[in-house]
């Protein structure tokens, strides 16, 4: 009796796509929060599956805070929190109050940017399953840790900043003043609505 060889499709034969993981995903039949992280920047989607493929609801990207003020690093835990909470806030826009996270290959390290957008997801509402210990401080999500590391690192690391005349200094009160802006933003819009 001959075997057959079963070819693996292209996006795991590439490591892109784990699909014993994304079945086990789709089977709650509720939007999937897929988050990705590159080097500049952070993208986070909620996504329907449908009979032709997925379908994308409401996306955000960490490029949008520049238009609310934000001057730093836009992959950072400051940043990625912040990103969270504007894709929480046009997910209640699009009536979503559900989603599961969808880390997709990357590694699920506790405390890391990814968790940190999540915690921005559930502080604007959205009820997605996950353990608290995975979540990252305070401290962290402020941006009090680059604060600290700025004051110690070599001169080159944050030259961009100086150049720039940005205080680093001041990433704990610059948060705060972007957050209100978000929430004061989509409270505006949830009452013309």
């Amino acid at each position: 009796m001959r075997r057959t060889k079963v070819i693996p499709y292209k996006r795991q034969l590439r490591h892109k796509t784990n699909y014993r993981r994304r079945m086990n995903l789709l089977a709650g039949n509720v939007p999937r929060l897929v988050v990705r992280k590159s080097i500049n920047n952070i993208n986070a989607q909620l996504v329907n599956f449908g009979q032709k493929g997925d379908h994308i609801v409401a996306s955000a990207h960490s490029t949008e805070l520049r238009k609310y003020g934000w001057k730093y690093s836009l992959s950072n835990t400051p940043s990625a929190y912040l990103t969270g909470l504007l894709l929480g806030h046009k997910a209640a826009y699009c009536n979503i109050k559900k989603a599961v996270l969808d880390l997709g290959l990357s590694r699920s390290v506790s405390g890391s940017t990814p968790y940190a957008l999540l915690k921005g997801a559930l502080d604007a509402g959205l009820d997605i399953p996950h353990s608290k210990d995975m979540l990252p401080d305070e401290s962290r999500i402020l941006g009090k840790h680059i604060v600290e590391y700025s004051k110690h690192a070599k001169l080159h690391q944050f030259s961009h900043y100086k150049k720039e005349n940005i205080a680093l200094a001041d990433i704990p009160q610059e948060f705060d003043h972007i957050k209100s802006k978000i929430l004061k933003e989509e409270h505006g819009k949830k009452e013309r609505k």
